[in-house]
């Protein structure tokens, strides 16, 4: 079974995601990167770009963001952007 941590993706509107993540995929001003389950702490600043939350290999959700904040802190995440647009 794969490791999975508690994630939030919120825009001013609403909450788009509130659940058990296996991956989650974004930019930053360096590239991609990811997080998963246990990741050392993490505050950064994302760029425009594709976000990709993943509940397991197999199933995944990506969407368009244009600039937004993710935070990973004992294992919980916290993302926030204006725009998460459903790519998939």
């Amino acid at each position: 079974m794969n490791e999975t941590f508690a994630c939030k993706l919120i825009s001013p509107e609403k909450v788009l995601f509130d659940g058990q993540l296996w991956q989650l995929t974004a930019h930053d001003e360096f590239g991609s990167f990811s997080v998963r389950a246990k990741h050392q702490d993490i505050l950064a600043k994302l760029a425009h770009g594709n976000l990709e939350i993943a509940v397991s290999p197999e199933k995944r959700t990506t969407y368009k963001i244009k600039s937004g904040i993710l935070s990973m802190k004992k294992n919980t995440c916290l993302v926030t952007s204006d725009i998460f647009e459903p790519l998939s």
